[in-house]
């Protein structure tokens, strides 16, 4: 080898160590915690000689840290069985949520994206919370009965899984409060879901002196309570138990009926409701259970009367100074706010009952204020309302003035226009009736296809909500669909065709 590729040499190795000490950046991977996302730079220099020249190749090596997945699965307990696991799975930039059922089939996915900042908030709640030095199960806190159900959290990086349980009977460890704080946070990342379950609702009436179903389990022994069991936590632990049914209410009711005290020949002078989803009827059916006209049928329809026939009497003395009806209250300073699509816009609807009164036909109404707001910020439309409700918890509706959209104002009593209800009091399926009436104005009508509807949204979970189903002449190929539910108001509401889909976001009181 001659001088001078000794030389060129010696220079090149100089170089490279140059470049392996100043280029180099080391990324460490902790468990729970990602110490540097700047990726490690590895540089090296091959050296070839030819009988003429001298080759030199430098190859570079980029390795980036893997990032952390997490899961959270919730199961068993006493559930839904079409309902009855969730997963949930988070990385760097999507959260996914799923719901299976028992059997471990798809029933819904719901995927939404992961704000980075939040991501990073995990990684170190994993990292403070000891996730690491964690046992693999516990013992939930204060619980060690079986309707409870198991929640698991798993963490996964670079091939590595480390998964801990916390239900009944895992342990003999009680939950720590770091693994509560991880179920927290993974759970406040699910997408919220809305789900609308057609039901019926059944009658169960006991013998005098005769055990009900549940109350004879129990008995044996079949299932342990942390303190006395009320009749529906009874009743659901063993429908769900023996069954696989899912109670979606359940309620105990008095007669008001004097009944003899015959054991086993008299019935007792209460009954029991119980409230599931439609394909589980046959279920109850099966075990004495019995319909009766609370769980959706109605002796009376009435139909709509024809514009030339409609004429309510409105009597001033019926009605009350407030709207608090269970389906519709509305006294003033209540605002029910709605998040949803209208049209593949977002947007945001807010109703809110003002201090504000308006005597229309000699009853003194409540102001509504409707404005929906698109992405939050620009208002569509802003409508005043007057409402009013009568002693039978009928909610009127008296007028609309139209502040911005493309409605027209009306007032009843002028030019003809007549009030009408917004919901009954007591409504029953078949029930018809008219929202209002003007000519080529407002025309709608509103018809019941349920009284015992459950409803879960954003908002709350609701039970025994009815579902209506309004449409105009006015716009034929378009019929609304809106829930109302006990001690909330509409829920829910959407058209047939998607052009509309809101959900109850919250109330303000």
């Amino acid at each position: 080898m001659s001088k001078f590729v000794f030389v060129v040499l010696v220079f090149l190795l100089f170089v490279a160590g140059c470049l392996s000490n100043t280029e180099t950046s080391t990324s460490s991977t902790v468990f729970g915690e990602v110490s540097s996302t700047v990726p490690s730079v590895s540089s090296t220099v091959v050296i070839e000689q030819s009988s003429t020249s001298i080759f030199v190749q430098t190859t570079t090596t980029v390795t980036v840290p893997v990032e952390a997945v997490f899961q959270l699965r919730t199961y068993g307990g006493f559930i839904n069985p079409a309902r009855a696991n969730r997963e949930l799975i988070v990385n760097s930039s999507t959260v996914v949520y799923r719901v299976l059922s028992a059997d471990g089939v798809l029933q819904e996915e719901y995927l939404k994206a992961v704000d980075l900042a939040v991501y990073n908030r995990l990684l170190t709640l994993f990292s403070t919370s000891g996730f690491e030095s964690m046992k693999d199960a516990y013992r939930r806190q204060g619980s060690n009965v079986p309707d409870v159900g198991t929640t698991e959290i798993s963490y996964i990086q670079d091939g590595r899984t480390k998964t801990v349980k916390s239900g009944p009977f895992l342990s003999n460890d009680t939950e720590p409060q770091g693994f509560m704080d991880l179920a927290e946070a993974l759970t406040s990342l699910m997408p919220a879901e809305t789900v609308v379950v057609p039901s019926v609702t059944l009658s169960y009436q006991p013998m005098q002196c005769v055990d009900t179903p549940w109350d004879a389990w129990y008995a044996e022994g079949k299932i342990q309570f942390i303190k006395e069991p009320t009749d529906k936590q009874l009743a659901t632990a063993y429908y769900a138990n023996q069954y696989n049914l899912t109670l979606l209410d359940f309620t105990r009711n008095e007669t008001g009926q004097i009944t003899c005290m015959a054991c086993g020949v008299c019935p007792t002078s209460y009954y029991f409701e119980a409230t599931v989803s439609g394909g589980d009827e046959a279920v109850l059916l099966a075990l004495n259970w019995t319909k009766h006209l609370g769980a959706g049928e109605s002796a009376e329809t009435p139909s709509v009367e024809k514009p030339e026939d409609y004429n309510p009497a409105v009597n001033p003395k019926n009605f009350l100074p407030k709207v608090t009806a269970q389906l519709y209250p509305m006294p003033p300073g209540r605002t029910l706010v709605y998040t949803g699509t209208s049209f593949g816009l977002q947007i945001r609807k807010e109703i809110s009952a003002t201090n504000n009164t308006k005597t229309i036909l000699g009853v003194t109404t409540t102001e509504v204020v409707t404005r929906t707001f698109v992405y939050n910020t620009t208002v569509a439309d802003e409508v005043f309302r007057y409402i009013a409700q009568d002693t039978q918890n009928n909610v009127w509706l008296f007028g609309e003035e139209v502040k911005q959209g493309g409605k027209s104002s009306w007032t009843a009593g002028v030019d003809g226009a007549k009030p009408g209800l917004i919901i009954r009091g007591n409504p029953r399926v078949g029930h018809f009736w008219r929202q209002a009436y003007l000519k080529n104005v407002i025309e709608d009508v509103t018809e019941v296809l349920s009284i015992n509807e459950y409803v879960s949204v954003p908002g709350g979970s609701y039970h025994k909500c009815v579902k209506t189903q309004e449409w105009t002449p006015l716009q034929q190929d378009v019929n609304h669909f809106n829930y109302y539910c006990p001690g909330a108001g509409p829920a829910l509401l959407q058209t047939n065709q998607g052009q509309e889909y809101l959900k109850l976001k919250e109330i303000i009181r």
